[in-house]
């Protein structure tokens, strides 16, 4: 099962970075990401400069003039840097239009081990746990404000992150709009094996799809 629909990974740069065709010319951009996505940021912009930052100075890097571009979610990051400048960040999806050859697919994805899916008592805990997911999504989509409030008395600040409840709620709000992409036959959640095939395809190359893939644990009226 999916929480989001697609990713929300981009690039997020100063106002004015010119960041798309930089991006397509590659050779003067310098990007900040994480160590888990060099090599994914390396294969979309393999002609950028792309350097591993921790995660704590990533922005800060980007501010300073470090790094020209930052990976960053448009669901958090982005909202961090509105916040920080006073003015919404330049941001570039690192699929669709500006990329069209990468197919990145569903983003939050819940995996679960082969041998746990294999027993049956263990595929059954699954899917309360996906029920209890899905259901609390159902309340944070009806009501984000609410949803907002009890994040920020469980969490904490971080670099991209402000623990105040505008700040929350907006965040709330994308995620909403994610996840509601996952809706079919009236369950949030499911993934379209096409959609996942592609990804897979272009993430690791051909093979089964039922390797990586069960469409029975997760489907429309598993509620």
């Amino acid at each position: 099962a999916a929480m989001f629909a697609r990713s929300p990974l981009c690039l997020a740069g100063l106002p004015g970075s010119r960041l798309r065709s930089r991006a397509a010319a590659g050779g003067d951009l310098r990007v900040g990401v994480h160590v888990d996505t060099e090599d994914l940021l390396r294969r979309i912009l393999p002609k950028a400069d792309v350097r591993c930052l921790p995660r704590g100075q990533k922005l800060q890097s980007l501010l300073s003039g470090e790094v020209d571009a930052v990976q960053a979610y448009d669901v958090m990051e982005t909202l961090r840097l509105t916040h920080d400048i006073g003015e919404p960040p330049e941001s570039l999806q690192l699929e669709g239009e500006a990329f069209p050859e990468v197919a990145l697919g569903y983003a939050q994805v819940l995996f679960a081990p082969q041998e746990a899916l294999g027993d049956q008592s263990h595929r059954e805990t699954l899917q309360t746990f996906l029920q209890a997911t899905f259901q609390g999504w159902r309340q944070v989509m009806k009501d984000p404000a609410e949803a907002a409030e009890t994040v920020v008395r469980m969490q904490g600040d971080c670099e991209h992150w402000l623990n105040e409840k505008d700040f929350v709620e907006r965040s709330t709000r994308l995620c909403c709009e994610y996840v509601k992409g996952t809706e079919s036959g009236g369950e949030l959640g499911i993934i379209d094996a096409a959609t996942w095939q592609k990804a897979s395809t272009w993430l690791e190359g051909n093979g089964p799809l039922e390797k990586s893939f069960d469409a029975s644990v997760w489907t429309a009226g598993s509620e």
